[in-house]
């Protein structure tokens, strides 16, 4: 094929697939779906995209353990109160809006485990 079949519009990819009478449902095809078709009916061999290598994350730099218990949390909870103090006496925005969250998160947490222990009795 003369022309690079990627780089045409889906309505042109229509129109070159009708030239060929094994492909069928060509309005109903996506733009690769098309291209793959193609491809096949002319006898070009398939392009194969390099695969993406991910690295590997590691999982405890990545995520923080999560607290078990209730009791747990609620000692957590008291030492970030403790921080929020020192930060709202040094008038540190960025932490203390850091600590609130992470304490908003903490209550939720106890909330919810609250709740699961009174669902399971």
């Amino acid at each position: 094929m003369e022309k690079d079949i990627e780089k045409l519009t889906v309505t042109e990819l229509r129109e070159e697939a009708k030239k060929y009478p094994e492909i069928t449902g060509v309005h109903a095809m996506k733009k690769a779906e098309l291209i793959e078709a193609i491809r096949e009916a002319s006898g070009e061999p398939k392009k194969e995209k390099p695969k993406k290598v991910e690295p590997e994350k590691d999982k405890k730099a990545t995520k923080e353990k999560p607290l078990k218990s209730k009791t747990d949390i609620k000692r957590e909870l008291r030492s970030l109160k403790a921080q929020k103090q020192k930060a709202l006496d040094n008038k540190d925005k960025k932490a203390l809006k850091s600590l609130k969250n992470r304490i908003k998160k903490l209550k939720r947490m106890t909330k919810r485990l609250g709740n699961a222990i009174s669902r399971s009795s």
